[in-house]
């Protein structure tokens, strides 16, 4: 897992992109032409912990290409007080176009 700070997000994508993709996305969402299940809970009792599962698939529209993309968190509350990590979290997608496959640019296989 890579591990980014704000300076590594920021570089990556402009703020100006991220709003437009998340406009996007909330509209498809309106619009009834994404899937946004409600996340998978998978509690792990022996360390008081819980990870969850986000997964979203977008239609695409005039101005986007369809998508799929996953949010996991696994929070563990008593890691703080060990060494102050107490959750992670892992965005996998968006694939950006389904029909490539894993090969293929933003495929399944892709995990940019």
């Amino acid at each position: 897992m890579r591990i980014l700070s704000g300076d590594d997000v920021r570089s990556a994508v402009p703020i100006s992109a991220a709003v437009k993709a998340v406009a996007d996305a909330f509209a498809q969402i309106a619009n009834g032409r994404a899937e946004v299940p409600l996340r998978i809970s998978l509690g792990q009792a022996e360390h008081d912990s819980h990870t969850f599962f986000m997964p979203a698939l977008l239609a695409g529209g005039a101005e986007s290409q369809p998508a799929i993309g996953m949010k996991v968190v696994s929070v563990f509350p008593h890691n703080a007080a060990r060494h102050r990590i107490w959750m992670a979290a892992r965005i996998q997608g968006p694939c950006d176009h389904l029909l490539e496959g894993p090969e293929g640019r933003g495929g399944l296989g892709h995990e940019d």
